[in-house]
């Protein structure tokens, strides 16, 4: 059988203003331990087993549009791959890195809990 892929319906996304202080960024880095070079622009949340609090993930622009995908509709894991090797410009020898890429990307998130599978009917 075929599986597909679905944003779970309790992330949250929060994308940090470009307003905040950088005293504010910084607590935030130091909270989820990441490295000033870090590009820190969104954090997902998601709950924790039995209510104990939220889960704080810090994600980069790929898996954003990840996200995005996945918000308009259930993918196949094959079908989501295509569609974004399509981000990229690639000559033919550099395909397998941007899919080893989209799959590390991608695996971080189902990880998290951020994306999960069904089976398809």
């Amino acid at each position: 059988e075929t599986s597909l892929l679905r944003l779970s319906p309790y992330t949250d996304v929060f994308e940090i203003p470009s307003w905040w202080r950088k005293r504010a960024v910084k607590l935030l880095r130091d909270k989820l331990h990441k490295e000033e070079m870090f590009p820190l622009q969104y954090v997902v949340t998601i709950p924790k087993l039995l209510g104990r609090g939220l889960k704080e993930m810090p994600v980069v622009d790929f898996q954003m549009k990840i996200l995005a995908l996945l918000q308009e509709h259930e993918w196949q894991w094959k079908d989501l791959q295509t569609r974004l090797l399509q981000e990229f410009t690639l000559k033919e020898e550099s395909v397998s890195g941007a899919r080893l890429l989209i799959y590390n990307q991608a695996l971080q998130l189902m990880q998290n809990g951020i994306i999960l599978t069904k089976q398809k009917q």
